[in-house]
């Protein structure tokens, strides 16, 4: 699962990572941010059916073994 946060006022985003981290929290999930790669997964969280396992460079034998 990847989560994208907008906002048009960049002093709304600390309000918005806790409203985020309250909202895992309550789903039982873990989450981390995506340090230098921002770009990447913003793209990547786009509806245009693209399946990240597909895209990935692991070869076959060790994506197995995962």
């Amino acid at each position: 699962m990847i989560v994208t946060v907008s906002c048009a006022d960049e002093a709304e985003l600390p309000r918005l990572d806790q409203a985020i981290a309250s909202m895992a929290a309550q789903g039982w999930l873990r989450i981390r941010e995506a340090l230098g790669n921002q770009a990447v997964y913003f793209q990547a969280a786009l509806p245009l059916g693209v399946v990240l396992p597909e895209h990935t460079i692991i070869p076959d034998q060790v994506r197995g073994l995962m």
